[in-house]
């Protein structure tokens, strides 16, 4: 998606999307602001859970609401991923891999730059004797202090950024 685009940009992109545009019938859809991300991550670390999704195998963040207990809301990892592997001793392989999502914001940073929220957390697979054990995801930004942080984006991105559209 380019800056809050909210429909495809040609008939092609309609096949892929058209499950989603077509169940839109009210007029009230946007693309989240800032505001409406800084409250989704204001939630209790206990509600946002770093994760790969059991049924689609894709690595994201899953936030629980508070206020209805059983909905949540899946924002995947934008396929941005970045990997290293380290042999730190006889036998034994580490694969360090950084998940990395990107989300439009409806604001705009500057004529050019749109905002984006940024989170990305990371994971360690241990390979001794062909057997894999992963560590606990933890948050890779700012050395670990921080899972999002607020990014300027060219609007005319070529790079994965994704657009989630908000029922307000």
């Amino acid at each position: 998606f380019k800056w809050t685009e909210v429909t495809p940009k040609s008939p092609s992109d309609s096949d892929y999307l058209a499950e989603y545009y077509d169940n839109i019938t009210d007029f009230k859809w946007q693309t989240p602001s800032t505001k409406d991300y800084e409250q989704l991550f204001k939630l209790p670390a206990a509600n946002i859970e770093m994760c790969k999704d059991v049924e689609s195998g894709v690595f994201g963040l899953k936030f629980k609401s508070v206020d209805n207990p059983g909905s949540s809301i899946f924002l995947p990892c934008s396929g941005h991923r970045e990997e290293e592997t380290t042999y730190p001793g006889p036998g034994i392989t580490e694969i360090h891999r950084i998940f990395h999502g990107y989300y439009w914001t409806r604001d705009a940073a500057s004529d050019t730059d749109g905002y984006a929220p940024h989170f990305a957390f990371s994971q360690v697979e241990t390979v001794e004797n062909e057997v894999s054990s992963f560590s606990k995801f933890t948050p890779a930004l700012d050395q670990g202090a921080a899972l999002y942080k607020f990014v300027p984006m060219p609007k005319s991105n070529p790079y994965t950024v994704r657009a989630i559209l908000k029922n307000d």
